[in-house]
């Protein structure tokens, strides 16, 4: 074992919600067809996160109350805008972290950013409260750094993870919440070759 390491955050795939265009849970990312929704903001919650017995809490710790603070609630009109709404959890969750709690050093790629994670950084701009530019660096920092977990329902955040090299003909594996040891989204980084 090279090391674990704790999710920082965690969110609805994108893949999930842009690429295949199905409605989750922003809670436990489950995508049941019978999803209530959030009171105070509208997002869509299965009915165990609803009623608070889900292993995480980041939607109602971490972005509910900014979203009444922006007077936010998810649009029920047109799903593609709901989806894209969806997909700004991620980043959000993650600004909304270092805000509480400083700087958290991640890497960030440069260049431009592909038309759908654009629309993600728009939406996060316009719909959140959140300054372009600062938008624009978290979804450039969730393309680099987003590990998938909950087979491809969630991504999540990484301190450790996020300062690894990659390699196409990579020396490690990783797996996320497979250890008894691990949280639900605990990773660990294990060799499969001799290193130096």
């Amino acid at each position: 074992m090279l090391f674990r390491d704790e999710a920082l955050v965690v969110g609805p795939s994108w893949r999930l919600v842009l690429h295949e265009k199905r409605l989750a849970c922003v809670e436990c990312f489950t995508t049941e067809d019978r999803l209530e929704r959030c009171v105070q903001c509208n997002f869509p919650l299965c009915r165990i996160c609803l009623a608070g017995k889900g292993d995480t809490f980041w939607h109602a710790t971490v972005e509910c109350q900014h979203l009444r603070g922006v007077k936010f609630s998810a649009n029920n009109d047109d799903e593609a805008e709901l989806l894209r709404q969806i997909a700004c959890l991620l980043p959000l969750r993650y600004l909304l972290l270092r805000r509480s709690f400083g700087d958290i050093d991640l890497c960030e790629s440069g260049g431009r950013l592909a038309k759908d994670h654009a629309s993600v950084a728009h939406c996060l701009a316009a719909d959140f409260g959140v300054e372009e530019e600062s938008a624009t660096a978290a979804v450039r920092l969730m393309k680099a750094n987003a590990k998938s977990v909950k087979d491809g329902r969630g991504s999540a955040l990484y301190r450790r993870f996020s300062l690894v090299n990659h390699s196409c003909l990579s020396n490690c594996k990783t797996l996320v919440g497979a250890c008894d040891s691990l949280t639900v989204f605990g990773l660990e980084a294990r060799s499969t070759r001799n290193i130096r």
